[in-house]
């Protein structure tokens, strides 16, 4: 997982806490809440016209090579991708559970992620740093969430902060 998805949901509710109050709200109104985050992450992620012009220079079906490849260019989870080529009509419903549910896709997707991404952890843009950061000092995520959102142990994150010039005692 990339945890981009999860960064621009929680990015949507810290952008609405004003708006939507969820404490006084019913069950099916908070569902309905956390359904327009994960539209707002997925539309901020994956804008469907670039999704679009994508799929177009593949020309043919899309392969489950091709699929992990649309994952790893925007920087999103298979399942994330999956759902979105679902919804613009670019694969049909199987085939998105067939690949779902395919654990060889989800291995090769998490060695690529890792093989590619992982290694540019300590590179991460300020502004990604800084909203994981104040979502955990506003209290909005855990140490265990802000760890898994910069990719690190739990017991990394004093040492990685200290040695981005933050030395936070979190």
């Amino acid at each position: 997982e990339t945890g981009n998805f999860d960064i621009a949901h929680e990015f949507f509710h810290l952008l609405t806490w004003n708006i939507f109050d969820l404490s006084s709200r019913e069950d099916q109104e908070k569902g309905d809440v956390e359904s327009f985050a994960d539209a707002f992450a997925s539309n901020l992620l994956i804008p469907g016209r670039i999704l679009d012009e994508e799929v177009k220079k593949i020309n043919q079906d899309l392969s489950p090579i091709d699929i992990v490849n649309l994952s790893l260019k925007f920087g999103v989870s298979l399942e994330a991708m999956l759902w979105k080529l679902l919804n613009f009509n670019h694969i049909a419903k199987a085939k998105k559970d067939f690949f779902s549910q395919n654990s060889f896709l989800r291995n090769v997707f998490n060695i690529q992620y890792k093989k590619n991404y992982k290694k540019n952890i300590e590179a991460l843009p300020d502004n990604y740093l800084n909203l994981v950061i104040k979502a955990y000092l506003e209290e909005k995520i855990s140490k265990m969430k802000m760890a898994d959102y910069l990719n690190k142990n739990i017991g990394e994150i004093d040492y990685f902060l200290k040695k981005r010039g933050l030395p936070l005692n979190v």
